[in-house]
């Protein structure tokens, strides 16, 4: 049975909590930061599909490794900036396996089609590898 000071107090804790929810949805600072964390980890999914689609070619080690310590390098960047926007653990790796499988279904899973891949990602995965900061340029 609910007494009205349990109604009081759920009341109190759903506009606290709706009104959180609210101001960080529309803080711009955390928007933007959002933002330039998916394209992070856009691009940690992209580094890390291309090193896998190389394989243990010999031949394309140097580029293989390249490609996997940017991705590392995004990685450790991506991990600090969800904490300081309050993105929980499961929500950034989540947030990293459905852009790992996008890129999957992309190349109809077969590397064959890295073009696919190279063609949308290249560019902006380069910037954002260098300045992840950095506003896309238009198009």
């Amino acid at each position: 049975m609910f007494h009205r000071s349990n109604c009081i107090i759920l009341g109190a804790t759903l506009v606290f909590v709706s009104g959180a929810a609210a101001q960080e949805k529309t803080d711009p600072v955390i928007v933007a930061l959002n933002n330039v964390h998916a394209d992070m980890v856009t691009c940690i999914a992209y580094f890390e599909t291309l090193r896998r689609c190389i394989g243990d070619d010999p031949k394309r080690k140097e580029a293989a490794d390249g490609y996997h310590a940017a991705a590392d390098a995004l990685l450790a960047k991506s991990f600090i900036l969800s904490k300081e926007i309050g993105l929980t653990d499961d929500a950034a790796q989540s947030r990293l396996a459905m852009a790992a499988q996008d890129m999957v279904q992309l190349m109809q899973k077969n590397c064959i089609n890295i073009s696919s891949l190279l063609n949308r990602y290249s560019e902006r995965c380069v910037e954002v590898s260098n300045d992840p900061l950095k506003p896309p340029r238009p198009k």
